[in-house]
């Protein structure tokens, strides 16, 4: 997954590195949550973008990004 995720976001090599060496932190779990935030964004997006499109409403696209946004923003004040 780290390297689809470096991939996708154009990362160097220095991402997947720094990535791997990070296995024994405690905080792994939180960057892989973030990892998946950062992709899940990627599927908001992609899938926004589909929405407009066949609903022919451009107003769609920032809409589902706004909800992204609503969505992180409880994510984190929940771990709070």
């Amino acid at each position: 997954m780290n390297a689809l995720w470096c991939a996708r976001t154009r990362c160097s090599g220095f991402c997947l590195a720094r990535a791997d060496a990070l296995d024994d932190d405690p905080l792994h779990a939180l960057l892989i949550a973030l990892k998946l935030l950062a992709e899940m964004l990627l599927a908001v997006v992609d899938g926004g973008i589909n929405l407009s499109r066949a609903h022919g409403d451009k107003a769609l696209l920032a809409k589902q990004v706004l909800l992204y946004r609503d969505f992180v923003r409880l994510v984190f004040r929940g771990s709070r």
